[in-house]
This record gives C-alpha cells, sequence and structure tokens, in this order.
C-alpha cells in the first residue's frame, strides 16, 4: 500500500510543439503547465517531463515547476533511458495525454514502475477529425485508438460532461471531470464607453482556428468595417495564411501576454462551430472581462453561457449583426463581462481545478495496481499507435 500521508508524486508526460521558451502557445500546453503548476499547493509534487518540439524553444530553466527534457527518440521508443529517468522520479501517478503512447507503452511503463496510470483526455477525437473534414475510416480508427487508451488507463480526466458521456461509453468508473482553467491576473478596468477592436485569438496552425479566422474575414469583417470597427487577430501565424491584406482585420501575431491585449478589446471573438473539449480562449476573454459571442460549441462545457455571451444559431448565420448588436450596447457588454469574470474567479482558475485533480489523483492512488492488466488490444489499434499524431504534422509545417 502506498504511504497515503506524505505528498503525492505525480509525472506528467508531455510531448508538443507547444512551448516557446516556458511559454505556452497550444491549448494542451496551457492546460499541462497551468494545471501541474498549481498542484504543489494541494500535497502533490509534480515533474514535468517534456519533449518539447517547437524549433522556438530551448531548454529553459524558466518554469514554474521541476522539468525534465527528454529527447523526441526517447519519448517516442520509451527508451531505457527514459524509463530509468521515469523510475528515478518515484511516482504515485503518472499523468500522459498523448493517446498513441499510452496505448503503445503507457500501461507497460505503469507497470513496471508499480505506478498508476492517468489518462488526460484533452479532446473527444472521433468528433475532432470529423470537424476536421477526415474521411469516415480515419475518424473509425481515432475513435478505437483512444477507446484503447481510455480502457488501458487506472483513470481518465476529461474536461466536459459530454465528453465524460463519451468516456463512459468504454468504461464504467474511474472518470472524472477536470475542466480547463485559466490563470487569473488583476480584473478588467471598467471602460464599456471606449471603443476599440474586438478580438480573436488562437494559434492558427490548429485547422479550427484557421476556420474560425476564415469566417471572421467572409462573414465579419466587411459588416465591422461599414461601422468604423475592426477586429485584432492575435498567435501564431502560419506564413503561408494570406489574412494580411483584409480590411478590418488586424493581424499582430503571437504576443508576450494576451492578458494585456484582451484588456483592451471591446468583444472577444468565438466563431468555433465544431470540434471537442472546452475552449480555452473562452475562458481567457471570461478572464479579461470581455462578453463573448459564439456558437454553442464554443462554450461547451460551462453552463449557461447566456450569463456572460451572446449565443449564437449552431451555423453562426446572424452573428455580424449579432456582434453589432453587442458593440452599440455598451452597458450590455459590461453586464455580461462582468458575470465572466465573475464566473471564471468562483470555478475555473487552475488553483480551484488543481484541487479537483489532485483529489482524483488521490483516490487513484489509493486503487490497487494492476486493474486495467487485462485489457487486450487488437493487431490494428497496435498499428494505429505507431503512427505520429497530427499535432506533429502541423509542427512539420511551421518548418517548412
Amino acid at each position: 500500500m502506498p504511504d497515503l500521508r506524505r505528498d503525492l508524486r505525480v509525472v506528467a508526460i508531455f510531448e508538443t510543439a507547444g512551448f516557446k521558451g516556458s511559454v505556452p502557445v497550444t491549448g494542451g500546453a496551457a492546460r499541462t503547465i497551468g494545471l501541474n503548476r498549481h498542484l504543489s499547493n494541494h500535497g502533490c509534487d509534480v515533474t514535468l517531463v517534456l519533449c518539447d518540439l517547437n524549433p522556438a524553444s530551448n531548454p529553459s530553466c524558466d518554469w514554474p515547476i521541476k522539468v525534465e527534457y527528454v529527447s523526441p527518440d526517447d519519448v517516442y521508443s520509451a527508451s531505457e533511458g527514459f524509463c530509468e529517468l521515469i523510475a528515478s522520479l518515484c511516482p504515485d501517478v503518472v499523468v500522459m495525454s498523448s493517446t498513441p503512447l499510452i496505448v503503445r507503452y503507457g500501461r507497460t511503463l505503469a507497470e513496471r514502475l508499480k505506478c498508476r496510470l492517468v489518462y488526460d483526455m484533452f479532446d473527444n477525437e472521433h468528433q475532432l477529425h470529423i470537424a476536421l473534414g477526415d474521411d469516415e475510416r480515419t475518424c473509425e480508427q481515432r475513435r478505437q485508438l483512444q477507446a484503447a487508451a481510455i480502457s488501458l488507463a487506472d483513470a481518465v480526466l476529461v474536461q466536459t460532461a459530454e465528453d465524460l458521456a463519451y468516456a463512459s461509453t468504454f468504461r464504467a468508473n474511474d472518470i472524472y471531470v477536470v475542466p480547463c482553467g485559466v490563470e487569473l491576473s488583476a480584473p478588467k478596468l471598467a471602460e464599456p464607453y471606449t471603443q476599440a477592436g474586438s478580438v480573436f485569438v488562437g494559434n492558427l496552425y490548429y485547422e479550427l482556428n484557421a476556420v474560425a479566422l476564415k469566417f471572421i474575414l467572409s462573414s465579419l469583417a466587411g459588416d465591422l468595417v461599414a461601422e468604423g470597427r475592426w477586429v485584432d487577430v492575435y498567435g501564431r501565424i502560419p506564413p503561408n495564411l494570406d489574412v494580411y491584406d483584409v480590411p478590418g482585420v488586424h493581424i499582430h501575431g503571437q504576443v508576450p501576454s494576451i492578458g494585456d491585449v484582451l484588456r483592451k478589446a471591446e468583444v472577444g471573438l468565438a466563431p468555433l462551430a465544431s470540434g471537442g473539449g472546452m475552449k480555452l480562449k473562452v475562458l481567457e476573454y471570461m478572464a479579461a472581462s470581455l462578453p463573448i459571442i459564439g456558437p454553442p460549441n464554443a462554450f461547451v462545457g460551462i453552463p449557461e453561457p447566456e450569463r456572460f455571451a451572446v449565443v449564437t444559431d449552431d451555423r453562426m448565420r446572424n452573428m455580424a449583426r449579432e456582434l453589432l448588436e453587442l458593440l452599440r450596447d455598451p452597458a450590455r457588454r459590461l453586464d455580461l463581462g462582468v458575470s465572466g469574470r465573475a464566473l471564471v474567479e468562483r470555478s475555473y482558475s487552475w488553483s480551484s481545478i488543481a484541487k479537483a485533480a489532485s483529489e482524483a489523483y488521490d483516490k487513484v492512488r489509493a486503487a490497487p495496481i494492476g486493474r486495467r492488466s487485462s485489457v487486450k488490444l487488437s493487431p490494428d489499434v497496435v498499428n494505429l499507435a505507431s503512427a505520429p499524431p497530427r499535432w506533429l504534422t502541423e509542427w512539420r509545417r511551421q518548418r517548412e
């Protein structure tokens, strides 16, 4: 039996192209660092084992938690040196978010180290690949692969009630809802009568963010320009994305502090008609006291979004008109922004989310080891797990 009186030792294994130095530039990276940096306040000793392929990143000492860097070859092959490193950290819980790597070696690694394996499930990957327009066979393969990862782990973290229902089709228990969160800085000063731009933030190497920007260009920009309004866009911009000469859309690229630019905006845009999981940009808008406009899918995981947002129809057919109405109504913008800020303070700070995660890890640590050892994998699923992850394709595009 583990000693439940000492701090719980957590090792988070994360392979990504999502950091620039120690600054997260993707949603997955933001969740990984945001959640883990606050776990120490809830009785956890955390080490991030990081494989970062971003060409703009270099090994950095500027981390809020302990970090061990590993090479791509080590993390993808689970080399002996990699396994020895994880063993030296004496984890009670190993947390992995990579679906293929959990299937490839996550269960074996947990058995070797006599620890528990937790799958931090960022997305319903079947629905994600449908949203990305992949063919039916590919979408089904992703469903099978994720079903295997869900089955192999000792516990699964999901972000929303919808993801809970999905994961529950593959296992009956040990699934915990641990939403996304946000770092809270000082609230925005109330200046609702000062005209500024609407804002859209996102990593535009991610295809669904690029689709959202194309919607802004084609369906919103013209109406905004006609009333002397505009949109400011912040985030990583692929060099081949032709968006620099559209009237009413100002491209700024990546900035050191997204909070600073959000506090200067009037409305946060979230034209996200597809894609699973919680949307980190929505929480960032709320933390900045911004009113938000978007379809129901943009607010998955957050109950009653009408409290802090203008919720359009699924296809965003009237979004331009609804946005202009909101821009003309500073009192309503202020009310929605204040409500959103209050909600993230109550329920979506990383500190409160980390408390929920630590409670889940404590329950996992107390459970018997090896309960999932009998899960059998088909040869097809094993072959699927050997393929490179989708984000790796995005990373290679950045280097071209």
